[in-house]
């Protein structure tokens, strides 16, 4: 759907108009500064794609005040006639900000906004919606019908992105009734088919399968991969250090289970 609002953002030619070609290409990082500079030059669609992004933490680690931050911009901004697209996304986002805050009690509320028939093939909801019925937020704990919006979220999404999404939940859920009868390496892209971008979360997520199978010492071959992938993407976005902390801290504790030799949950 975003895709034809390029149309009208003078073919692309504002900076509006340059972020939203780069995130339509999942480019998140290089969308950023345009659309920075959209909402500087007052563009509303410029700050909901933000807040879009700082909400999805896929390319770019989740900042939820920076969300918040880009929702509030995006709410006092003045629309055009060209705008009312975006009336499509407002639901979502807001669920997105009610089910990732620490209000416990609001996450129902997050729920049912994602639970509309506006958002039957939009593959982001339909990942949230899976998470949510995994873990029990917002809704009862539903793992058959988390699976089936996973599988869902993979045929109408980015298939690396969520395919990764999913797998990466196979491999770490506590639970592991949650993937009974499900491999995780069934739902890996191929390596090829990762942008360079993307191979830090590639790399991250076969570690966490392979923990989650006791094998540590591939696991930390790979969450080793993992790190020195991130560690080249870090001048581009100063918040990769978040997600290079968190990898550092999985492997030490991959070394710590592997030396302890106990088949210990990733």
């Amino acid at each position: 759907m975003l895709v034809s609002a390029c149309v009208f953002i003078s073919a692309c030619s504002t900076p509006t108009g340059r972020g939203l070609e780069a995130f339509n290409d999942h480019r998140a990082l290089d969308a950023i500064p345009h659309l920075e500079g959209g909402v500087a030059e007052g563009d509303k669609v410029a700050a909901m794609l933000l807040t879009l992004i700082y909400l999805s933490d896929s390319q770019v680690p989740a900042d939820l005040e920076k969300a918040k931050y880009y929702h509030k911009q995006f709410d006092q901004l003045e629309g055009s006639i060209y705008d009312q697209y975006v009336d499509f996304y407002i639901d979502y986002i807001q669920a997105s900000i009610l089910l990732k805050d620490d209000i416990t009690t609001n996450d129902a509320q997050g729920v049912t906004l994602l639970r509309q028939s506006k958002y039957l093939n939009y593959s982001p909801v339909l990942a949230l919606l899976a998470e949510s019925y995994c873990k029990g937020k917002g809704v009862n704990k539903n793992y058959r019908l988390s699976h089936k919006l996973f599988a869902r979220s993979i045929h109408y999404g980015n298939k690396v992105q969520a395919s990764l999404g999913y797998a990466w939940t196979l491999a770490t859920h506590e639970d592991a009734e949650f993937s009974k009868g499900a491999n995780p390496m069934d739902y890996m892209p191929k390596l090829e088919d990762v942008s360079e971008d993307y191979k830090f979360i590639y790399y991250d997520t076969l570690a966490a399968i392979h923990a989650r199978k006791g094998k540590y010492q591939s696991a930390i071959q790979f969450q080793g991969l993992a790190i020195e992938s991130i560690r080249k993407e870090l001048s581009r976005h100063v918040n990769y250090k978040i997600w290079l902390e968190d990898y550092q801290s999985q492997l030490n504790a991959l070394y710590n289970k592997e030396s302890a030799a106990i088949p210990i949950p990733y």
